[in-house]
């Protein structure tokens, strides 16, 4: 029986300096790579623009799921209060919505945290319980 074969996932280096860090990451980018990564002990934000990487897409999920928490909640207290029980107190508007507003900042809260940690799983392609960088 043949020893199995370890496919090469990656190549790894360590710098000194964060300088040399980002000198580094430049240079995979213009040797054509699209699809790296860099590791560092500490932020270098350099190392972002070194690689290219521009924009994060969680502050948008994060908003759209402000949005649809904010409207969930509205339609939600507006169904209970206008359509479904209707009850006239003190001669007020059945539509009041003063009073709607805890529940749909409530909602807009609850969704939008939702769509952040879910969007940011998704964008990590998390849960990986294994990764072959692990082997080094």
């Amino acid at each position: 029986m043949d020893a199995p074969t370890q496919t090469i996932h990656g190549v790894m280096a360590e710098f000194a300096t964060p300088d040399e860090f980002v000198q580094a990451l430049r240079k995979v980018r213009a040797a054509g790579y699209t699809k790296f990564d860099g590791y560092s002990p500490m932020p270098v934000h350099e190392s972002f623009e070194a690689m290219g990487i521009e924009g994060n897409p969680v502050s948008l999920m994060v908003l759209i799921g402000g949005i649809t928490g904010f409207l969930c909640g509205l339609a939600l207290v507006t169904w209970g209060s206008v359509l479904s029980y209707p009850i006239n107190v003190a001669g007020r508007p059945l539509f009041s919505w003063p009073a709607f507003i805890p529940i749909t900042f409530e909602g807009m809260v609850l969704f939008s945290a939702f769509a952040a940690v879910f969007g940011l799983f998704f964008i990590c392609g998390l849960p990986m319980p294994y990764h072959p960088v692990f082997n080094a």
